[in-house]
């Protein structure tokens, strides 16, 4: 099969680096092509990666420019014209590409092209987390926000739940629609499988702690702070938050918290970006991952933790999450710094064998390593071409005429705005 994975930040951190690559390799590596598609902001650009075979284009308003200068004047000059000029160019390039399923990473980027584009020609699978609906996101009101606009969608064949939790809310959703509840599934994220494993690592004479995410606010990496300055009373450690920082405000004000509570020499930030391998190099090394974060939408770093053997601490109190509570590894806690601290001082004090970070390692594997969601994903994806291609012939020919299409997709946002 040929998958066409749709993401507005491919060449960055986060969905980026931990979401589609993974499942991008582990297609490659079943035989089918990958072509990946970047819709976030930026100049065209088309390339091959260079570990695989699969392809890289990146679209949006300013490639739309490159080739279409008649643009400019017309509808670039208004900034909520971008949306429809990457949509028509997202159209343009799937139209092009011999593709038979798109595979749409929602996001920030992705969601008003999303909502224009009539992405028709081949079966269309969206994953719903990232829109900002997610149940621990503002509750069930924020999720059927766009009920109207993301569900009933006929185009969309497989409506992907990386969550447990998100499938129940979303699975009340298609009750109340009367939707066919076979497009509704839950199809979690993955993580790479030939990067992420567990080893016995470096033998330190400090315990060593880390917290795998970007440095912002609901990240609530202050009580973490504070869980150390008093782990630091009781054993020698040092603790590592892997970055990128995206506030510097907030990353001003922790490194101030760090030198009121006198730790500034157990903690240390990576101001970069690490790449998937060296994230996995340093879990390997770790002996706790402490996870205080206000909210999540998945938690791609608990998995990655897990699948190097490194035991994973939690609070209870994020639904998204629940999903892990079962796994070996994973240690649920109030959301108190005095009950991290115990649970983590126990930890420590015993770290696991190798064969028991096999076992973690192993368990996650199961559900969340890229191998076995690439292979779940083209079960279903071969599920649902049978069950279009017996409601209708799919024409796989013919490219759209480039200004006419542009102007309809135009036109039709005119007739809006005028109603």
């Amino acid at each position: 099969m040929r998958f066409g994975l749709v993401s507005g930040n491919i060449n960055f951190a986060g969905s980026g680096r931990s979401i589609v690559i993974p499942l991008a390799k582990a297609l490659n590596k079943a035989g089918h092509e990958v072509y990946l598609i970047d819709v976030s902001p930026g100049l065209s650009s088309h390339t091959t990666d260079s570990e695989t075979s699969f392809h890289v284009f990146k679209v949006g308003p300013f490639s739309a420019l490159l080739r279409q200068p008649w643009l400019v004047g017309k509808y670039f000059t208004k900034t909520k014209r971008l949306p429809w000029m990457t949509a028509y160019e997202l159209n343009r390039v799937l139209h092009k590409l011999p593709i038979d399923v798109v595979y749409v990473f929602s996001n920030v980027h992705v969601l008003p092209v999303l909502l224009r584009a009539p992405l028709e020609r081949a079966i269309t699978v969206i994953n719903l987390i990232g829109f900002g609906i997610s149940p621990d996101r503002g509750g069930p009101e924020n999720t059927f926000r766009f009920q109207s606009e993301i569900f009933s969608r006929p185009m969309w064949e497989i409506q992907a739940c990386a969550t447990e939790f998100e499938y129940k809310a979303y699975k009340r959703v298609y009750e109340e629609l009367l939707l066919d509840p076979r497009k509704l599934q839950f199809m979690p994220h993955s993580y790479d499988d030939s990067l992420f494993f567990p080893d016995d690592g470096v033998v330190r004479d400090r315990k060593q702690i880390v917290y795998p995410v970007a440095v912002y606010p609901r990240k609530n990496i202050e009580m973490l702070l504070e869980v150390t300055a008093k782990l630091a009373n009781i054993t020698p450690i040092d603790v590592i938050i892997t970055g990128p920082i995206v506030d510097q405000n907030y990353f001003n004000y922790l490194q101030d918290r760090c030198i009121e509570l006198g730790i500034s020499q157990s903690v240390s930030f990576f101001k970069g970006r690490l790449n998937s391998g060296q994230l996995a190099d340093l879990l390997r090394g770790t002996d706790l991952v402490l996870f205080p974060s206000f909210q999540e939408t998945f938690g791609i770093g608990i998995v990655e933790s897990l699948a190097c053997g490194v035991p994973v601490l939690l609070p209870n109190d994020i639904p998204a999450l629940r999903q892990f509570n079962s796994l070996k590894g994973v240690h649920i806690v109030d959301r108190v710094v005095d009950s991290f601290v115990e649970v983590a001082r126990n930890l420590l004090g015993t770290p696991l064998f190798h064969n028991e970070k096999v076992a973690v390692a192993d368990e996650v594997r199961q559900q969340f390593s890229n191998t076995i969601v690439a292979r779940n994903l083209v079960i279903a994806c071969r599920e649902a071409i049978a069950v279009r291609q017996k409601l209708r012939d799919l024409n796989w020919e013919g490219l759209y005429d480039d200004q006419p299409f542009v102007e309809s997709m135009f036109q039709r946002e005119r007739s809006h705005e005028s109603t």
